[in-house]
């Protein structure tokens, strides 16, 4: 399986279905928009992702998503080199969590899009 989309199923931050991801050496592209998930589940979905060679592609559209789990995914871009597109639209980064995501994107050059659609900046 290449492509996993969760999108719209509400699963929170059930921290099972991250841990799954640990597991998977396929996943290119992942679909996690409008999940109700929070900075506590971005977390455990960065640190099961932490070492990921193979995820290309991520959707957080429409998950209440603040300065915290912007601080997780932050940490992520240090260790993961293969993500190229991130899509962050419709969550409540602000201007602070905004500049949190470009200076990390320094460290980072693999990601070519961004999309930061409806985030109060």
């Amino acid at each position: 399986m290449t492509s996993l989309n969760l999108g719209n199923n509400l699963i929170g931050d059930d921290i099972k279905y991250f841990e799954l991801l640990k597991l998977n050496s396929t996943l290119t592209t992942l679909n996690l928009r409008f999940n109700d998930i929070t900075d506590y589940g971005i977390k455990s979905l960065c640190k099961s992702l932490k070492y990921n060679s193979t995820l290309t592609s991520m959707i957080l559209a429409g998950n209440p998503i603040e300065i915290d789990g912007v601080k997780s995914i932050c940490k992520l871009f240090k260790h993961n080199n293969t993500l190229t597109s991130l899509n962050f639209s419709f969550n409540f980064l602000g201007n602070i969590g905004t500049k949190l995501i470009c200076e990390a994107l320094k460290s980072n050059p693999s990601i070519t899009s961004l999309n930061l659609d409806y985030n109060e900046i």
